[in-house]
């Protein structure tokens, strides 16, 4: 019997088994089998099976639309892999930045702050006055001041955080926290800072964790300050939670699921006060994780969780320029995972191998039954703590070079045994054509949804007088081994794909006048990133590339002319006046058009593909 043939509750069946990318192919064979990509019952039965925790699934859980969230979900998961990204745009021009969760906040030259909203395809953007709402919320506990810098530091929920420091005649340089909430128009907290070394920020829509690091600490307990978003105080017990020195990408802090999660590449040994960082030991790990709590008056001992892991690389030495963590829960199973991207050179130093590293948390007390019965192998080499992980044997990853992605449920393969949980992606090494070096290699990022290194790369050499040619390069592991690799757009130089549009592209990626110091960030859907006209410019120019095909940027030039019917933004006029926003509660927090809308900055793609 013919798939076009088999009743409808076998088809259920049949495609609860797939991915819904494979859904989402199957449906566009034939218009017998469009259904598959309409049918809202399908479409849940799918989302639920294969990827319940995905944010197009969250979404369709609200609006009970599961066939578009399908249908977006696996574009978006096509887009990645195909390196085809949906919008690549020239959001502004700023002297710094932060992107979380598809929202841009980034700093003017002027001193202004301003908040695009990208997830939500917002059509305008929300300025912030600081000098000004200093002036006018606390002239009090703040002198007054005329030299002064913004350092963004983190954005969620609504919730931005940022530094203030200001140049006082008699006292140097004072440094104030600030935690504003614009769209109340609502400064919750502006309080002078301690001398600090490094400072980390986490938050809900309700608490505010503050993670500060003081100047000359090197290892030890660290305090996390928590604050009541709604009240503006401090809950007056801090929580107590072990870290290493270090800065991004060696220390990771992620509030999921009510719980806090503090993360860090080397640990300290409590016996011996030394770091575990060694090729005989590995690399350690210490994992904080504490609940939020939800009154002053709790104890911030109870439900913290405190573990240490060694995790055993080979005795190569590390690229830290390569280094890449995250912490995300899987789309599919909602545990929580850690990835991190190591390159590590060869004992000679002649080799070269990039790796993914996937780390699986499974359940805390569980794991605990699993940990203790692992302890009484003698093969396990584990500094154990209440070890929140599976352990590990000290030999267990050192053998695993060029293996690809062993499956947890193998156990045992070529006589290497992974722990359970864990899996490994090898990407790029020294044998790959073309090869880029860090130097050329600018944003340096994986995908864990579609299993791909995700990288922005440069065709030239800066030292030899060349201009600037950054275009993606996407591996993504493929189902025989290996990794399937696709560049973006195709080369200059490429006579058979050769497109007029493209140069244009290659404009937007490549602004004239900007190739120097540049930075980025990455989610989980795209990633955005400013350059300088050099390395001591303070402008820099700042570019969006999206994955995201919910996404609808007005006022982009659409890359495809020919626009039918059921076009996803075939109602929105292009030149459209500019709009008039309705006034914020506050003088120092106000709504304008994006600075993309604007004819000057007009510079970007919608891509509908």
């Amino acid at each position: 019997m013919g798939i076009l043939h088999l009743p409808l509750e076998v088809m259920f069946r049949v495609a609860e088994e797939l991915q819904p990318e494979d859904v989402f192919h199957l449906g566009l064979t034939s218009k017998n089998l469009a259904h598959l990509i309409r049918s809202q019952a399908l479409c849940k039965i799918v989302l639920s099976a294969q990827a319940r925790f995905s944010a197009e699934a969250v979404c369709a859980q609200k609006d009970g639309d599961y066939a578009r969230g399908l249908r977006a979900l696996a574009k978006r998961r096509n887009a990645i892999r195909a390196a085809k990204p949906f919008h690549v745009a020239l959001l502004g021009v700023g002297t710094s930045f932060i992107y979380k969760d598809g929202v841009l906040c980034y700093v003017m030259e002027n001193g202004l702050v301003r908040l695009l909203d990208i997830r939500r395809s917002a059509d305008h953007e929300v300025v912030i006055d600081v000098r000004r709402m200093v002036r006018h919320c606390c002239p009090v506990d703040i002198p007054s001041f005329e030299l002064y810098k913004i350092k963004l530091i983190h954005y969620a929920h609504g919730i931005l955080t940022c530094i203030l420091a200001i140049r006082v005649h008699d006292d140097g340089v004072l440094q104030y926290i600030l935690v504003i909430k614009p769209r109340s128009a609502r400064l919750i907290l502006a309080e002078l800072l301690n001398p600090f070394r490094s400072i980390h920020v986490s938050n809900t829509d309700e608490f505010l964790f503050l993670y500060a690091i003081g100047p000359g600490s090197a290892f030890g307990f660290r305090k996390a300050h928590q604050l009541d978003l709604k009240t503006g105080e401090w809950f007056p017990r801090p929580r107590m939670f072990i870290m290493t020195e270090g800065t991004p990408p060696y220390v990771y802090f992620e509030i999921l699921d009510g719980y806090v999660y503090a993360i860090t590449d080397s640990v300290v040994c409590e016996d011996s006060g030394q770091f575990i960082n060694s090729p005989e030991t590995g690399i350690g790990r210490h994992t904080n994780r504490f609940p939020i709590l939800s009154s002053p008056d709790g104890n911030p001992e109870v439900g913290m969780t405190r573990g240490t892991w060694v995790q055993a690389y080979s005795a190569a030495k590390s690229d830290e320029r390569w280094t890449f963590m995250r912490v995300e829960k899987d789309e599919a199973t909602g545990k929580i995972v850690v990835f991190q991207i190591r390159q590590e050179w060869s004992e000679h130093g002649h080799n070269r191998s990039r790796t993914c590293i996937r780390r699986e948390m499974v359940s805390w007390a569980e794991n605990r039954l699993v940990t203790n019965a692992l302890m009484n192998d003698p093969l396990v080499g584990v500094a154990y703590h209440g070890n929140p992980f599976h352990a590990e044997t000290s030999s267990a990853l050192s053998n695993l070079q060029g293996q690809q992605y062993e499956d947890d449920a193998d156990g045992e393969e070529d006589g290497n045994l992974l722990p359970p949980g864990t899996r490994l992606h090898h990407g790029d090494n020294s044998s790959t054509v073309p090869h880029y070096g860090a130097q050329q290699c600018f944003i340096r990022s994986y995908f864990s949804t579609t299993g791909s290194f995700v990288d922005l790369v440069n065709d030239t050499h800066r030292h030899n007088g060349q201009e600037q040619s950054l275009r993606l390069r996407v591996m993504t592991e493929s189902a025989g081994g290996g990794n399937e690799t696709v560049f973006w757009p195709p080369a200059a130089n490429d006579t058979k794909n050769s497109d007029p549009r493209m140069e244009e592209v290659r404009r937007v990626l490549n602004q004239p006048g900007y190739d120097g110091d540049l930075e980025w960030k990455v989610d989980s859907r795209s990633f955005v990133y400013s350059m300088g006209a050099n390395a001591h410019s303070t402008q820099k120019v700042i570019v969006y590339v999206g994955f995201d095909p919910t996404v609808k940027l007005r006022h982009l030039k659409a890359f495809n002319t020919r626009q039918g019917r059921g076009h996803p933004c075939a109602d929105v006029c292009w030149d459209s006046p500019a709009a008039t926003f309705p006034p914020l509660a506050a003088p120092w927090v106000w709504l304008e058009e994006p600075l993309y809308f604007r004819p000057r900055e007009k510079n970007g793609f919608d891509f509908f593909g």
